[in-house]
């Protein structure tokens, strides 16, 4: 089995191609900056100083959680590009979950650090040390403090779990005119696109949104007008097409529209020269 083949909700070829060239190409820079960061930045240093280190070095814990997940960010890229390649997945979804993947789960680590580990190193509730002489200890860390940092940790893992299973799909009525072949029988946005642009171009046909038969005798008089074959289905020349002719017929208003402008201006300066030319001024 082709581990890069398209999934059964796929997108075109051109997309996944340029998803595989994104995960080609973060996976080995990924590498070499998370090599980088170990070697570089010395990141076991951090780990090792805030498990290890003397009182009060707890706090490089934060720091250490931090410029891991800066090290890591390549790396989640690519692992988020590979979790949606081949979908049509909105770009809303796209977005919420990076953030919650690669912000989320950062940021809700260094709050639940700050809880369960530097605040109660701080205020000697850690180590308990002697269990007859500290077990007190144990009920405001436990019911305490392990719900303040915890909680929105496992809030966010959950949410950015959720989020990876159950992708948003871009349904049919959400499509942008040209991302996808049109032919009768479909509805969408993407139709009603294609309505108004017939329409600009000299149709009358209902913009409803749905290809019916009138769309259908519309598409084919324009493919007979452009001289492509006339089969009734909106590809990538019909597309090409459609595009073209808005942009001539937007220039050609554009410049109607300076022109009457001009002959405009024109009659007024010419109106305002004969009154002038009406009046008896005196020259000096």
């Amino acid at each position: 089995m082709d581990f890069f083949s398209s999934a059964t909700n796929h997108i075109s070829d051109d997309r996944t191609r340029v998803d595989d060239k994104i995960i080609g190409w973060l996976s080995p820079f990924g590498l070499g900056w998370l090599a980088f960061a170990w070697y570089v930045w010395e990141l076991p240093w951090f780990w090792s100083e805030s498990i290890n280190g003397t009182p009060g070095s707890e706090w490089w814990s934060l720091l250490a959680i931090l410029l891991t997940s800066i090290a890591l960010t390549p790396l989640g890229l690519a692992y988020l590009t590979l979790n949606w390649r081949g979908k049509e997945v909105t770009v809303q979804w796209k977005n919420e979950t990076g953030w919650l993947i690669l912000g989320g789960i950062p940021f809700a680590s260094i709050w639940a650090a700050l809880w369960l580990y530097c605040l109660p190193n701080t205020w000697t509730l850690l180590p308990w040390g002697s269990w007859d002489m500290n077990w007190w200890k144990i009920f405001p860390y436990i019911f305490g403090l392990i719900p303040m940092g915890a909680i929105p940790l496992l809030g966010v893992i959950i949410e950015g779990t959720k989020k990876l299973r159950n992708p948003i799909y871009i349904s049919d009525q959400m499509k942008a005119f040209g991302d996808r072949v049109l032919k009768n029988g479909m509805k969408g946005d993407d139709v009603l696109e294609l309505q108004k642009l017939l329409n600009k171009h000299g149709s009358e046909i209902i913009e409803d949104g749905i290809f019916g038969n009138q769309t259908d005798t519309a598409v084919r008089e324009f493919q007979r007008m452009t001289k492509i074959f006339q089969s009734g289905i909106v590809d990538d020349e019909t597309v090409a097409a459609l595009n073209i002719r808005e942009d001539v017929t937007n220039e050609i208003e554009e410049r109607l529209t300076s022109l009457r402008h001009t002959e405009a201006a024109d009659r007024i300066t010419g109106s305002f020269s004969s009154i002038l030319d009406g009046l008896d001024i005196p020259e000096e």
